[in-house]
Protein backbone atom coordinates (compact mmCIF):
# COMPACT_ATOMS: atom_id res chain seq x y z
CA UNK A 1 0.00 0.00 0.00
CA UNK A 2 0.90 3.58 -0.95
CA UNK A 3 0.65 5.95 1.75
CA UNK A 4 0.64 9.69 1.13
CA UNK A 5 3.52 11.97 2.14
CA UNK A 6 3.03 13.74 5.53
CA UNK A 7 4.98 16.76 4.24
CA UNK A 8 1.81 18.22 3.16
CA UNK A 9 -0.52 21.25 4.83
CA UNK A 10 -2.84 20.36 7.54
CA UNK A 11 -4.45 22.96 8.33
CA UNK A 12 -6.59 22.44 11.37
CA UNK A 13 -5.94 19.34 13.12
CA UNK A 14 -8.38 17.60 15.75
CA UNK A 15 -7.03 14.56 17.11
CA UNK A 16 -8.78 11.53 18.59
CA UNK A 17 -6.73 8.54 20.54
CA UNK A 18 -8.16 5.15 21.24
CA UNK A 19 -7.06 5.17 24.78
CA UNK A 20 -6.90 1.67 25.39
CA UNK A 21 -5.94 0.53 21.55
CA UNK A 22 -2.65 2.85 22.04
CA UNK A 23 -1.74 1.80 25.24
CA UNK A 24 -2.43 -2.17 24.52
CA UNK A 25 -0.26 -1.45 20.98
CA UNK A 26 2.76 0.57 23.48
CA UNK A 27 2.64 -2.34 26.14
CA UNK A 28 2.92 -5.00 23.48
CA UNK A 29 6.31 -3.70 22.19
CA UNK A 30 7.31 -2.78 25.91
CA UNK A 31 6.83 0.86 26.19
CA UNK A 32 4.83 3.51 28.04
CA UNK A 33 3.38 6.69 25.99
CA UNK A 34 4.29 9.92 27.76
CA UNK A 35 1.17 11.57 26.05
CA UNK A 36 2.20 15.44 26.68
CA UNK A 37 5.48 14.27 24.27
CA UNK A 38 2.83 12.46 21.72
CA UNK A 39 0.62 15.56 21.54
CA UNK A 40 3.55 17.87 20.68
CA UNK A 41 4.30 15.76 17.79
CA UNK A 42 1.03 16.25 16.00
CA UNK A 43 1.69 19.94 17.21
CA UNK A 44 4.47 19.49 14.33
CA UNK A 45 2.08 19.08 11.93
CA UNK A 46 -0.13 22.01 12.34
CA UNK A 47 -2.40 23.70 14.83
CA UNK A 48 -4.52 21.72 16.85
CA UNK A 49 -7.87 22.78 17.49
CA UNK A 50 -9.19 19.97 19.94
CA UNK A 51 -7.43 16.74 21.38
CA UNK A 52 -9.27 13.64 22.34
CA UNK A 53 -8.81 10.73 24.90
CA UNK A 54 -10.85 8.37 25.24
CA UNK A 55 -11.23 5.25 27.82
CA UNK A 56 -12.83 2.93 29.97
CA UNK A 57 -12.55 3.74 34.15
CA UNK A 58 -13.24 2.41 37.25
CA UNK A 59 -14.75 5.47 39.18
CA UNK A 60 -13.01 3.40 42.73
CA UNK A 61 -9.41 3.51 41.18
CA UNK A 62 -8.42 6.95 42.81
CA UNK A 63 -4.96 6.24 40.71
CA UNK A 64 -6.77 6.13 37.88
CA UNK A 65 -8.73 9.21 38.60
CA UNK A 66 -5.38 10.65 38.88
CA UNK A 67 -4.26 10.14 35.19
CA UNK A 68 -7.48 11.32 33.87
CA UNK A 69 -6.45 14.56 35.91
CA UNK A 70 -3.47 14.69 34.67
CA UNK A 71 -4.17 14.72 30.68
CA UNK A 72 -6.89 16.99 31.67
CA UNK A 73 -4.78 19.75 32.59
CA UNK A 74 -1.91 18.85 29.70
CA UNK A 75 -4.16 19.81 26.61
CA UNK A 76 -6.74 16.58 26.35
CA UNK A 77 -10.46 16.17 26.60
CA UNK A 78 -11.38 13.08 28.26
CA UNK A 79 -14.39 11.11 27.54
CA UNK A 80 -14.99 8.14 29.75
CA UNK A 81 -17.26 5.36 30.36
CA UNK A 82 -17.49 3.22 33.45
CA UNK A 83 -16.48 -0.09 32.90
CA UNK A 84 -19.05 -2.99 32.74
CA UNK A 85 -18.39 -6.12 34.06
CA UNK A 86 -19.03 -9.04 32.14
CA UNK A 87 -20.50 -12.82 32.81
CA UNK A 88 -16.69 -13.61 32.61
CA UNK A 89 -15.24 -11.49 34.60
CA UNK A 90 -13.49 -9.31 32.42
CA UNK A 91 -14.14 -5.79 32.36
CA UNK A 92 -15.01 -3.80 29.21
CA UNK A 93 -16.03 -0.44 27.95
CA UNK A 94 -16.76 0.64 24.09
CA UNK A 95 -16.25 3.86 23.03
CA UNK A 96 -16.31 3.72 19.58
CA UNK A 97 -19.76 5.39 19.02
CA UNK A 98 -18.32 8.21 21.15
CA UNK A 99 -15.05 8.34 18.85
CA UNK A 100 -17.28 8.47 15.70
CA UNK A 101 -19.68 11.17 16.97
CA UNK A 102 -16.99 13.31 17.92
CA UNK A 103 -14.97 13.00 15.23
CA UNK A 104 -17.96 13.65 12.48
CA UNK A 105 -19.13 16.88 14.71
CA UNK A 106 -15.02 18.38 14.64
CA UNK A 107 -14.83 17.51 11.28
CA UNK A 108 -17.10 20.65 9.96
CA UNK A 109 -14.20 22.42 11.48
CA UNK A 110 -10.98 21.38 10.82
CA UNK A 111 -9.18 20.35 7.89
CA UNK A 112 -7.57 17.42 9.15
CA UNK A 113 -9.12 14.43 11.09
CA UNK A 114 -6.20 12.72 13.41
CA UNK A 115 -6.92 9.19 14.46
CA UNK A 116 -4.83 7.13 16.51
CA UNK A 117 -6.07 3.36 16.75
CA UNK A 118 -5.71 0.54 15.02
CA UNK A 119 -9.03 -0.86 14.79
CA UNK A 120 -10.72 -1.56 11.91
CA UNK A 121 -14.14 -0.79 12.96
CA UNK A 122 -13.22 3.20 12.47
CA UNK A 123 -13.15 2.41 8.43
CA UNK A 124 -16.24 3.34 7.66
CA UNK A 125 -16.40 6.49 9.44
CA UNK A 126 -12.77 7.46 7.88
CA UNK A 127 -13.75 6.67 4.53
CA UNK A 128 -17.00 8.91 4.90
CA UNK A 129 -15.10 12.14 5.99
CA UNK A 130 -12.73 11.82 3.60
CA UNK A 131 -15.17 12.10 0.87
CA UNK A 132 -16.11 14.83 2.27
CA UNK A 133 -12.93 16.85 1.91
CA UNK A 134 -11.36 16.21 5.02
CA UNK A 135 -7.50 15.04 4.90
CA UNK A 136 -7.23 11.65 7.08
CA UNK A 137 -4.28 11.03 9.30
CA UNK A 138 -3.83 7.70 10.93
CA UNK A 139 -1.18 6.98 13.25
CA UNK A 140 -0.27 4.26 15.44
CA UNK A 141 1.89 0.90 15.42
CA UNK A 142 2.36 -0.50 12.10
CA UNK A 143 2.58 -4.06 13.28
CA UNK A 144 -1.27 -3.61 15.62
CA UNK A 145 -3.07 -1.31 12.39
CA UNK A 146 -5.43 -2.73 10.65
CA UNK A 147 -4.22 -2.36 6.45
CA UNK A 148 -7.75 -1.80 5.50
CA UNK A 149 -8.00 1.15 8.12
CA UNK A 150 -4.73 2.23 7.03
CA UNK A 151 -6.23 1.79 3.12
CA UNK A 152 -8.85 4.91 3.50
CA UNK A 153 -6.45 7.61 5.39
CA UNK A 154 -3.98 9.46 3.25
CA UNK A 155 -1.27 9.47 5.73
CA UNK A 156 0.13 6.98 8.10
CA UNK A 157 2.30 8.06 10.98
CA UNK A 158 4.19 5.53 12.48
CA UNK A 159 4.66 6.06 15.94
CA UNK A 160 6.97 2.87 16.25
CA UNK A 161 9.52 5.14 14.24
CA UNK A 162 9.33 8.04 16.61
CA UNK A 163 9.66 6.06 20.26
CA UNK A 164 12.80 7.99 21.24
CA UNK A 165 10.04 11.05 20.87
CA UNK A 166 7.03 9.96 22.54
CA UNK A 167 8.36 7.08 25.25
CA UNK A 168 8.06 8.08 28.76
CA UNK A 169 11.44 8.63 30.51
CA UNK A 170 12.60 5.33 31.41
CA UNK A 171 11.81 4.00 28.14
CA UNK A 172 13.06 0.09 26.73
CA UNK A 173 15.19 -1.55 28.50
CA UNK A 174 14.42 -0.26 31.78
CA UNK A 175 11.30 -2.26 33.04
CA UNK A 176 11.49 -1.51 36.62
CA UNK A 177 10.94 2.15 35.50
CA UNK A 178 9.08 1.76 32.96
CA UNK A 179 5.84 2.88 35.04
CA UNK A 180 7.49 5.41 36.71
CA UNK A 181 6.57 8.73 37.85
CA UNK A 182 8.42 11.04 35.12
CA UNK A 183 7.42 14.89 35.32
CA UNK A 184 6.38 15.81 32.03
CA UNK A 185 4.23 18.95 31.40
CA UNK A 186 2.92 20.91 28.09
CA UNK A 187 4.20 24.27 28.67
CA UNK A 188 1.75 27.46 28.22
CA UNK A 189 4.43 29.07 25.43
CA UNK A 190 4.45 26.09 23.19
CA UNK A 191 1.00 23.07 23.43
CA UNK A 192 -1.12 24.73 25.60
CA UNK A 193 -1.42 28.18 23.25
CA UNK A 194 -1.90 25.79 20.68
CA UNK A 195 -4.71 23.88 22.09
CA UNK A 196 -8.19 24.97 22.45
CA UNK A 197 -8.93 22.20 25.08
CA UNK A 198 -5.84 22.83 27.66
CA UNK A 199 -6.50 23.15 30.80
CA UNK A 200 -3.08 23.00 31.97
CA UNK A 201 -1.92 24.92 35.21
CA UNK A 202 1.55 24.16 36.26
CA UNK A 203 3.43 20.80 36.81
CA UNK A 204 1.98 17.75 37.71
CA UNK A 205 3.39 14.59 38.00
CA UNK A 206 2.07 12.29 34.73
CA UNK A 207 1.00 8.89 36.73
CA UNK A 208 1.51 5.05 35.15
CA UNK A 209 -0.44 4.99 32.14
CA UNK A 210 -1.13 1.33 33.12
CA UNK A 211 -3.83 3.23 36.01
CA UNK A 212 -5.16 5.07 33.88
CA UNK A 213 -6.42 3.16 30.77
CA UNK A 214 -8.29 -0.39 31.98
CA UNK A 215 -9.67 -2.57 29.20
CA UNK A 216 -12.09 -1.05 27.05
CA UNK A 217 -13.55 -0.04 23.80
Amino acid sequence: MTMGSLNRDFGKMAVFIDGNNLFHAARSINIEIDYAKLLGVFCKYGPVLRAFFYTGVDENASKQQGFLLWMKRNGYKVVQKELKVFPDGTKRANLDVEIVVDMMTLSHSVDTIVLVSGDEDFTYALDSMAKRGRQIMLAGFRVNTSPILMDVADCFLDLETLIDEIVKEGGPGMPHDLYGTHTSTVKSSTLASRIAASHNSGTVPMPRAEEGILDGN
